[in-house]
């Protein structure tokens, strides 16, 4: 695949309609709300479901094994608020290789995450109670709640915790499931005004060399043309799509010397090396991928000691529901920008592209409608 941008720009430049765009804030829902007010859309457990997890020594949550990395890191949070309730069971989940021994992963000593494929025949898991960590489709077959501004995955996992006794407050969805040691914050260098991440895995593009969730190169050159003179830009090489990212990487290299800020490679080999990249940058640019969603997490836990890193989404929310799996703020560190929204009828394959959101209404998001003039503001640097 060639990764030479103008031969990309040519190809991508060919008539995709435009569509509108929105700015969405999802909201962190108020548990105590979600019990009561969802109560007439619960399947509870039976008594003997029950009675099945009061005596099982161990927790199984199979949602993960098919799951990508963005799915697994937002159900951490509740496998992590279950194992905290239930200490003297076992919490496990089969997961991606690459949330392995992840060092800065904040959980339980009673969870203990496998490699999806091992050891999930054995008796002891196969054994196990299930609990379910995805959405019902009671829940994303109501309207109400899929256009709801609240993340309708925190409502089914607090109304599936609760099933089981686990009541949950604001501030437990509020906490990372990322933890730095407070002087590694402190000692970490902002080295990216910008970092960006333009790879996203799954629904590819009829050329193969992009997902439909991840920006095209015409709408990253209107990006690189935005950005300051003297700003540190880094590009995340992601991948699932190498290819698309590099040409990426070459195109912001060469937009970088006429307007005279610097670029910088950030290929990374584990969650960790990224979350120390993340721990760099202002500000985080991201599609719907597994990275953002990393990105959150590395951000809220930065947030408690009193770091502030910006995360801008660009979510493709013709493919996918916005309210499942879109970044959910209840912060002032998160914007998500989210389309195509095309015209009635016209939901064909090819026009369910990021690529339609106008390049004004992406540039304007990440910038302000203003372009920005003169050298890099650096107002979030620690005092």
């Amino acid at each position: 695949m060639s990764n030479n941008p103008d031969i990309l720009l040519e190809r991508e430049t060919r008539s995709l309609p435009h569509g509108q765009s929105e700015r969405w804030v999802g909201k962190i829902p108020d548990p105590q709300r979600v019990y009561t007010e969802y109560e007439k859309r619960r399947f509870p457990p039976s008594a003997l479901e029950l009675k099945k997890f009061e005596q099982s020594k161990v927790i199984v949550f199979w949602d993960f094994m098919g799951a990508g990395i963005g799915d697994v890191i937002t159900a951490l949070r509740y496998m992590r608020c279950m194992a905290e309730h239930f200490p003297e069971k076992e919490c496990v989940a089969f997961v991606h290789p690459a949330m392995l021994d992840v060092k800065h992963l904040a959980l339980p000593p009673n969870c203990k995450l496998i490699s999806r494929g091992v050891g999930f025949e054995t008796d002891k898991y196969a054994q196990g109670v299930n609990i379910p960590l995805s959405v019902p489709m009671n829940i994303l077959g109501s309207e109400e709640l899929v256009k709801a501004p609240e993340n309708i995955h925190d409502i089914a996992c607090l109304r599936t915790l609760h099933d089981y006794g686990v009541d949950l407050t604001v501030r437990d969805l509020e906490k990372s499931i990322v933890s730095f040691p407070r002087e590694e914050i402190y000692k970490t260098q902002y080295v990216y005004d910008y970092l960006f991440a333009p790879d996203a895995k799954e629904e590819d593009t009829l050329t193969m060399d992009r997902s439909m969730k991840s920006l095209s190169i015409e709408q990253c050159e209107a990006i690189f043309s935005r950005i300051p003179k003297k700003a540190v830009l880094g590009i995340v090489i992601g991948t699932a799509h190498p290819a698309h990212c590099e040409a990426v990487y070459t195109l912001a290299r060469g937009i970088a010397r006429k307007r005279g800020f610097a670029v910088t490679r950030a290929q990374t080999s584990t969650l960790d090396d990224l979350a120390l990249e993340i721990l760099k940058s202002n500000t985080f640019i991201g599609m719907d991928s597994g990275t953002t969603h990393w990105a959150y997490e590395v951000a809220l836990a930065a947030k408690n000691v009193g770091r502030t890193i910006h995360i801008k989404e660009i979510f493709n929310s013709a493919l996918f529901k916005i309210s499942q799996y879109a970044l959910r703020g209840g912060s002032d560190f998160v914007e998500v920008l989210h389309g195509p929204i095309l015209p009635s009828g016209r939901n064909h394959r090819e026009k369910m592209d990021v690529a339609c959101i106008p390049r004004q209404d992406i540039t304007d998001f990440i910038f302000g409608k203003s372009p920005v003039k003169g050298g890099v503001s650096k107002a979030h640097k620690r005092s």
